[in-house]
């Protein structure tokens, strides 16, 4: 009976044909090589293993496997055929028997820019011509979730480098030598790789020296560079100042680039102080001769000019005041400005006299103590 086809072909006026497809089910998985390492630091080799394998049960042509190495490496020697365009390796098979076989390419780890995915490296099934039952050539959505992508990420190495800082003397005076230390620690299981610590020597002091036992600090950029400090270990520079006149009296070291990601950044900065007194640079000279020779004419106290604020009052031996000067200036030659003469304004004569000076500075005591004039 015509157009009454039940799908069992039993009547004459009907019949059906079977299609076979040739079919090889291409599946990817991907890899280190045995002889890399599972935790690279920046600048190491690895070698990343990709393994084809055909399932059958035909052989595959025309397979295409491309390999997008993100940005975290660096191509090297690419084996088994493969070549580079930009970023993408692709190897070209006329034909893919059933069984496996591995192609490989060696990468550079490059310093971690902290961008995401830079470690994440994908590969997959291009193009094929045959049927594969479980999967399909080049749509990748990023999910590996067929057997013909494959994906690898290495874990972004990442370090704990601290920075210590100390200084020799808590307290100081201008002229004095400070030497401030400075130590950058590294608290990991990873060698920490090119560091640079930044140290700008602030106003209050002048450097005499610097010395590093590894690396070297540039005074003109004011850093210290250093190419490798090992796990557990640490690296120390000293630098030796001398304290000036400006009062900025607090140096501060901190961590501004390394090839790994620090992962404690609480500790990358510290800092060290130094406490200026004036007392010691306050000297009193108590010796003077005012007899118009050019030399020592007049009383001279260092570092007055830094106490505008001063009174200095001068007393002979009786008590009776000769001088005095708010703000003294080092100028003083001996000249009377009291009874002590019979008119005022006349020369002292020899002898022993005494004086107190006021800074006029909370932070510095009054001095006292006794002079001689000699003509």
């Amino acid at each position: 009976f015509p157009n009454n086809d039940d799908g069992d072909q039993s009547e004459d006026d009907e019949d059906n044909a079977l299609v076979t497809l040739i079919a090889a089910d291409i599946s990817l998985t991907k890899s280190l090589s045995a002889t890399s390492s599972t935790q690279p630091n920046s600048g190491d080799t690895v070698t990343f293993e990709i393994t084809l394998t055909n399932s059958g049960p035909d052989i595959g042509t025309n397979v295409t496997i491309e390999d997008i190495v993100p940005s975290g490496y660096t191509i090297g020697t690419i084996n088994n055929g493969g070549a580079a365009t930009g970023n993408t390796i692709a190897w070209n098979l006329p034909s893919a028997v059933v069984g496996s076989q591995i192609f490989s390419y060696e990468v550079t780890i490059n310093p971690p820019a902290n961008v995401a995915g830079e470690y994440a490296n994908v590969a997959q099934i291009t193009t094929a011509d045959q049927f594969d039952p479980n999967s399909f050539p080049n749509n990748d959505d990023g999910d590996q979730s067929e057997d013909d992508e494959a994906s690898y990420t290495i874990v972004s190495p990442t370090v704990d480098l601290e920075i210590t800082k100390t200084v020799d003397k808590s307290q100081s005076f201008i002229g004095d030598t400070v030497v401030f230390t400075i130590n950058a620690i590294n608290n990991s299981a990873y060698g920490a790789t090119n560091i640079a610590i930044e140290d700008v020597l602030p106003a209050g002091f002048s450097m005499v020296s610097q010395t590093a036992d590894i690396g070297a600090y540039d005074e003109a950029i004011s850093s210290w560079d250093i190419p490798l400090i090992g796990a557990g270990t640490s690296a120390t520079l000293e630098m030796t100042t001398t304290v000036t006149e400006i009062e900025d009296y607090t140096n501060i070291a901190q961590l501004i680039y390394l090839d790994q990601i620090d992962d404690n950044v609480s500790n990358d900065r510290a800092e060290a102080s130094v406490v200026i007194t004036q007392e010691e640079c306050l000297t009193v000279f108590n010796e003077f001769s005012p007899n118009n020779d050019g030399a020592n004419e007049v009383f001279f106290i260092e570092c007055i000019e830094q106490y505008p604020d001063n009174l200095l009052q001068v007393f002979n031996r009786w008590g009776t005041k000769v001088f005095e000067m708010q703000g003294y200036d080092n100028s003083w030659d001996g000249t009377s400005m009291g009874r002590a003469t019979i008119n005022v304004s006349e020369e002292l004569p020899v002898g022993t006299y005494y004086y107190t000076l006021n800074p006029g500075d909370s932070g510095t005591p009054p001095k006292s103590g006794w002079l001689y004039i000699m003509r």
